[in-house]
């Protein structure tokens, strides 16, 4: 479940194994893999087919990049959350 700052929410469901962009700045980039999963709920009574968020990767560009730079030589600092 998605709860956002304005008070709403909302359920995604991902593709098994594909990776989303789940946040975009300028500089910064939070992207996600979804899997699927089958599992129940309320003791066994309801059986769900969803997806669940596995990993979480960041993307940031730290310093200065002149904009004359390859864009390999600045792509930033990558790390995977989890």
């Amino acid at each position: 479940h998605l709860h956002f700052a304005s008070g709403g929410r909302a359920d995604f469901r991902g593709h098994n194994g594909t990776l989303y962009n789940f946040f975009s700045a300028p500089d910064l980039s939070l992207n996600i893999l979804t899997e699927d999963a089958t599992f129940t709920l309320h003791g066994g009574r309801l059986l769900v087919n969803g997806s669940f968020i596995t990993e979480a990767y960041v993307v940031a560009r730290v310093g200065d990049c002149p904009s004359q730079s390859p864009a390999s030589k600045c792509a930033g600092a990558r790390r995977k959350l989890f």
